[in-house]
């Protein structure tokens, strides 16, 4: 797929991840550890207005506000667990463009994909309604773009990668990200899921040694499909409708159409240009 020397991204050595015949069985604990709290705050997160019985607007500041206390705690964990400055969450001004390249890369990825199926016969779209954008982008985009892109790829990518290479870790937590959506996907579905944004998400992430382009392109992803192109939504901007009498397995059904199998033809065309872009040095870490 990539030679080794293209990864970027720190995986930690000392601590609990020091060299050592047990150090497989501490990865693992470890990443249940943290994948664990990163869930247990996603949930929360979601969740906390209802169950304080917050009103709007303090629901919606701690919905905000769980996510970078997230980010937070998981650089005071790996400093006390991990012995090091976790340099793949540090945030500055270069970390803006970070955000604003994924959200390019995730905006872009999604519209061919319903282009394509839209030039197929599969998706059908017309205008929409265009609202509800805040709850959109809250709850369903900037949650899930933070929380999820520390657990997936800063954790599980990060640790399965010292456990066994970074292959195996981009492999791996591609993986699991398609179980997690089994959810509401098919095993069909979760599979597409695991190669379209499974490895789309953590590629940004090893090429670069930051977390901020995966988080941009999560976010984007999410927030494109479901306010602008109005996939599974009356709300969006645009509503993108499948075909129900064709096969699902082409149009990705009720999940969208990045559960698509056609739509890994472009998944596949990003992960080519993202690793072509690691090979000629775009995306170098910052100093």
């Amino acid at each position: 797929m990539a030679s080794r020397a293209l990864w970027n991204f720190e995986l930690g050595n000392a601590g609990l991840l020091s060299p050592g015949k047990t150090l497989a069985i501490r990865c693992f604990i470890w990443a249940a550890i943290l994948y664990a709290i990163m869930f247990g705050l996603l949930f929360a997160s979601v969740f906390a207005g209802q169950w304080l019985h917050l009103s709007s607007a303090a629901g919606y500041v701690t919905a905000i506000v769980m996510p970078i206390l997230g980010f937070l705690l998981y650089a005071l964990i790996v400093r006390l667990g991990e012995r090091r400055a976790p340099s793949e969450i540090f945030f500055q001004a270069s970390s803006l463009i970070d955000l604003v390249v994924g959200a390019v890369i995730g905006i872009v990825i999604l519209s061919l994909m319903l282009l394509l199926l839209t030039s197929l016969g599969l998706y059908s779209v017309r205008l929409g309604q265009g609202k509800g954008f805040l709850d959109s982008f809250v709850f369903d985009s900037y949650i899930s773009g933070m929380l999820e892109e520390l657990a997936f790829r800063a954790v599980l990518l990060r640790l399965f990668a010292r456990m066994f290479n970074p292959l195996a870790g981009l492999l791996i937590s591609s993986a699991l990200f398609g179980i997690a959506h089994l959810t509401h996907a098919t095993p069909f579905q979760a599979v597409e899921v695991a190669f379209n944004a499974g490895l789309t998400l953590g590629l940004p992430y090893m090429l670069t040694g930051r977390l901020w382009m995966s988080v941009g392109l999560h976010i984007a992803w999410d927030f494109w499909e479901e306010s602008l192109l109005g996939v599974n939504t009356t709300n969006g901007v645009l509503i993108s409708v499948p075909d129900l009498s064709k096969p699902v397995y082409l149009t990705g059904g009720a999940y969208g159409p990045d559960g698509s199998l056609l739509a890994s033809l472009i998944a596949a065309l990003a992960i080519v240009a993202m690793l072509y872009a690691g090979k000629k040095g775009w995306l170098r870490p910052h100093a």
